[in-house]
């Protein structure tokens, strides 16, 4: 995963049966270039062993953002219901005025 990540800002190949599309390491830009450039799954030159690493690479980074993207959800859902906890507990006890 360190290599995929030391990798990240470098231009990449991605050899398709009709040439070459270069891109940047990130999931933004090939869904960019897929949108302007649609390819099926028999575009690609899979017989080329620097194509299945590029997309086992894509397919570990679009694991890791799903996976960082889940947490966030997560942290965000847990952070609201803590809020939820805290306004109900202030409605119910209201702090109580200095003397």
């Amino acid at each position: 995963m360190t290599a995929t990540l030391a990798n990240h800002h470098k231009m990449r190949c991605l050899r398709t049966r009709n040439g070459c599309l270069f891109l940047r390491w990130s999931l933004d830009d090939l869904r960019d270039v897929l949108e302007q450039f649609p390819l099926n799954a028999a575009d690609f030159e899979l017989e080329q062993a620097d194509t299945r690493r590029l997309l086992r690479d894509l397919f570990m980074l679009s694991a890791q953002e799903s996976l960082e993207a889940r947490r966030r959800r997560t942290v965000g859902r847990l952070a609201r219901a803590l809020l939820a906890r805290y306004q109900q507990a202030r409605q119910h006890y209201p702090a109580q005025e200095p003397s």
